[in-house]
């Protein structure tokens, strides 16, 4: 019950004891005067805890987040020991400018056409190029690494890459081209 409702029962149970009283009803009286400040004890109790609520989380606003609070750097093959295995790794870094804690939570690749490619990643690599700990959530605080290894094994040319997060709905999108800036030299 509401504070008000306490309130209203409360005062027809005191009416109700004075009107007992006037016909001389004396137990009937007392029960109700009993109930009377019961129910008004309990409307000021009500009362106080209502209107003395501490802030919780959710009464709190949220603190905005930039649209650009995460960068991703170029992406590029990373240095391997073998390597010959680094052509089918891509790898970044992605900044967090943001001040709070974030999170990568899938990373979907695609070839030059746009169709999906069957990829593993994760934050770490072995020296061949294998990720550690595969489609783990990766953690930003301040910057994070994140390596994007093609299944088959096979060169990666050309991928564009949705990296979501758990900052906005919305993936961050990073194209790779290791031709778009001149011809590759053997």
């Amino acid at each position: 019950m509401n504070t008000v409702a306490l309130w209203i029962v409360g005062s027809l149970f005191g009416g109700l004891g004075v009107i007992l009283a006037q016909l001389d009803h004396l137990v009937l009286s007392i029960v109700s005067g009993t109930l009377f400040v019961i129910l008004l004890l309990l409307a000021l109790f009500t009362h106080r805890k209502e209107t003395s609520k501490p802030m919780t989380n959710t009464d709190t606003p949220a603190p905005t987040i930039e649209p650009d609070a995460l960068i991703v750097s170029k992406l590029s093959h990373p240095d391997l020991r073998v390597r010959d295995h680094r052509a089918s790794v891509i790898g970044c870094t992605i900044f967090n400018k943001s001040g709070q804690k974030g999170a990568i939570t899938k990373v979907n690749a695609f070839d030059r056409k746009g169709n999906p490619m069957n990829v593993t990643w994760s934050n770490k690599i072995d020296d061949f190029g294998n990720p550690i700990n595969p489609r783990e959530l990766i953690g930003i605080i301040d910057e994070a690494s994140l390596f994007i290894r093609a299944n088959d094994g096979k060169e990666i040319d050309f991928c564009r890459l949705d990296i979501f997060h758990t900052f906005f709905d919305s993936p961050l999108t990073k194209t790779f081209d290791e031709y778009a800036d001149g011809w590759k030299l053997s």
